[in-house]
């Protein structure tokens, strides 16, 4: 079966600057809402639509982990479909952004943490789904942390 990750990689990718751009935008406007984020392939042909992607993947008796997570809009729209989700973030603000939008939900299966994709506090093998839309991500960590 094809995990979300096979799916996702390769159709987006775009250049260090660009996350650099989105990251200091999104940290002067603090609140903007990551989860209604629009996103194309660069066929115009082959529409879908990120958040039904990947309820796709989620069920119950999951852990998943969502890199990039902003604000944690996202992540906390979808945790019910899972046991437990983790959303991290390189940004302190947008972590703090994320417990704020976690304390005025009603969710209590999400934890978010400051932490770089690029060395994930995660042991090996603990989780059946990894998310990222928009954020740089080494494909060895996300390996090593996603589940077979």
């Amino acid at each position: 079966m094809l995990n979300l990750f096979q799916y996702l990689d390769g159709i987006i990718k775009y250049p260090m600057e660009d996350y650099e751009k989105i990251g200091k935008y999104v940290e002067e406007r603090s609140g903007w809402d990551f989860s209604e984020v629009n996103m194309e392939t660069e066929n115009p042909e082959e529409k879908w639509n990120y958040k039904e992607v990947v309820k796709k993947f989620l069920s119950s008796g999951q852990e998943i982990l969502d890199i990039g997570t902003g604000g944690g809009e996202f992540l906390l729209k979808i945790a019910e479909r899972v046991d437990k989700a983790y959303g991290i973030d390189i940004k302190n603000s947008m972590i703090r952004k994320a417990r704020e939008n976690l304390k005025n939900s009603e969710v209590n299966n999400v934890e978010f943490k400051v932490a770089d994709s690029q060395d994930l506090p995660f042991l090996e093998n603990k989780f059946e789904v990894v998310i990222c839309r928009h954020a740089p991500f080494s494909v060895k960590e996300v390996s090593r942390v996603l589940k077979e």
